[in-house]
Formats: C-alpha cells, structure tokens, sequence
C-alpha cells in the first residue's frame, strides 16, 4: 500500500517528507521530480553527532530488585541479561540518538500539532513524548479494534496497543471504543468519537437505497 500512497497526489504541496526507515529508489525520482525531499529519521539518528549516554546499572538494578517477583520468585535474575543490554545498547546506540534527532526535526519544523495514528508503538511514542515536553499538541487517530466495556479485566494484555494514552486527544470510532478507555482510566475529555475517517469516501459515495429518505 505504500508505493501507490506516495506517488499519488495526497503529497502535492509537500516540500519534505520525514521517514522512519528509508524507502526503495524507484520511489525516490516520483518524489524529487515533484520536488519533495525526504529525510528518513533513522538514518539522520545514526549519522548524527549525538553525545554518548551511559546508566547506572547497580542503581538500576537496585530499583528493580522487588519489581518482578512471581508468586513469591524473584525473576530478576533471569532477565537480567536482556534489561543490561537495553541500558548497553539499544538506548545509547539506538533510542537516545533518535530521540535527539526526531527533537530537532520537531523543532525546525515546528508544528502546530501532531497526529499519529497510536501512540504505543516505538517511533509514534516518541514523537508524542517529544511533542509533549515541547508543549506541542498531539493527536491520535484510532487504527485498529479496541476491546468492549470492561472486558480488560478478563484479558490483562488486551489493552497493550491503546493504553495508557499518551496524546492529548484520541479520536475513537465510536462510543464502545470511548468506553473502553474511560473504564481503563483514560479521562473521559481526552477521548473524542470522531467515526472512522478511512469509511469516509464509503459513505460519500454510496448508492442510494430504499431506507435512504434521500432517496429519489
């Protein structure tokens, strides 16, 4: 779905557009031709001269030390290994240099808000954490089915891919999905049930039929 989105017309007007990852070259003339240029936020993150951040890991691990204890079994130990090699690795090499370079895109572009479609996955949360200590708005466009009600409670890993909410505002497709949010503690204000966008040209194009009073 990506090749024919960005040779379609949906960009005519941009001068750039930011990528997470960078994209095939049969894409790269369509938009340079149109004189879009393009910048992906990994590459610029890595080639960047972003400080090098270290951790304090006997603090770190001291802090953790009662968090993951299992019916009475401390399981720290056997996870251990992977958490140190979050704080060795992947946030100085990889989250600390995109941080810093999704910043500066933020702040050159200077938005007068930002909208992602969730906030729980890895680049679109940190955008939103960005966005928010630049008191910069964000808003968050619903993408995928939620669960009912206060099923959560059945379920503790149904909520993984809407909550907590990060954003100012979340747009839901509807009042079953606002619900949902409300019960799992996000305040009712923070979420407004705007429908489903991508059902927009659906509506607009339809026939008409016999319980239509538009109908002629």
């Amino acid at each position: 779905h990506f090749f024919p989105l960005m040779t379609s017309d949906t960009f005519e007007g941009f001068k750039i557009i930011h990528l997470q990852k960078t994209i095939g070259p049969s894409l790269l003339p369509k938009l340079y031709s149109n004189n879009i240029a393009v910048e992906s936020l990994r590459s610029h993150a890595r080639h960047g001269n972003a400080d090098k951040i270290s951790f304090e890991l006997d603090q770190t691990r001291a802090i953790l030390s009662d968090v993951f204890i299992y019916r009475g079994e401390d399981l720290l130990p056997f996870i251990w290994p992977r958490i140190e090699m979050l704080f060795k690795k992947l946030f100085p090499e990889v989250v600390y240099p995109d941080l810093i370079s999704v910043k500066k895109i933020i702040k050159r572009v200077s938005p007068a808000c930002l909208v992602v479609e969730n906030d729980s996955t890895y680049h679109e949360r940190l955008i939103v954490v960005i966005a928010k200590s630049l008191q910069i708005k964000s808003f968050v466009i619903q993408h995928g089915s939620t669960w009912l009600g206060d099923s959560y409670k059945d379920n503790e890993i149904s909520h993984h891919d809407f909550y907590p909410v990060y954003c100012d505002i979340c747009f839901a497709f509807g009042e079953a999905t606002k619900d949902w949010l409300v019960n799992l503690g996000v305040e009712p204000g923070q979420v407004i049930v705007s429908g489903c966008a991508r059902f927009d040209k659906y509506y607009r194009d339809r026939k008409p039929t016999l319980n239509d009073p538009n109908r002629r």
